[in-house]
């Protein structure tokens, strides 16, 4: 158990993971085995990272701050952030997301300075399309899909869907 006492706004974003884990079943994230906590953590700033059972999960670090929440995905930093008027906006929408990054397959296509990340559910049917392009040349080999690698990562839970 982490001893830090955290401010009332990163308690408030560990409340929003904890409803996740609740809803998928899963232990809490300081009993969650899944997750490590960083050891630059403070009471304004407490960063997780995804240390799974399953060695094929993609690499995730979770930072709550007291003025957002980011997420970057493989080692590609704040493709995911969203600030506290972000959360009060579309709270739900970001629990969706993080929900859906959790029990997700993801394809992470690499080209170059561009990625796209494909997001598929428990039974292989395509979510969404994320273009995580940082240059304009990654945006021209993306487009015209030269130098490209792929890596599919299963999901870090398995969330069972209705028939569709």
């Amino acid at each position: 158990m982490i001893m830090t006492k955290f401010d009332e706004k990163v308690l408030d974003k560990i409340n929003l993971l904890n409803s996740i884990f609740s809803e998928l079943n899963k232990p809490h994230l300081f009993e969650n085995p899944n997750f490590v906590i960083d050891d630059l953590t403070w009471e304004y700033w407490l960063k997780i990272k995804l240390h799974p059972s399953n060695k094929n999960c993609v690499s995730i670090n979770i930072i709550l701050a007291t003025d957002k929440v980011q997420i970057d995905v493989d080692n590609i930093h704040e493709i995911f952030e969203w600030s506290n008027k972000d959360l009060e906006e579309s709270r739900n929408n970001v629990i969706n997301f993080i929900k859906e990054i959790f029990t997700s397959y993801i394809l992470l296509e690499y080209c170059n300075s561009n990625t796209q990340m494909y997001l598929f559910n428990a039974n292989g049917l395509f979510i969404k399309k994320y273009n995580l392009t940082t240059s304009i040349g990654g945006f021209i080999d993306g487009f015209l899909r030269r130098n490209c690698n792929q890596r599919l990562f299963f999901p870090i839970y398995s969330h069972k869907i209705a028939n569709e």
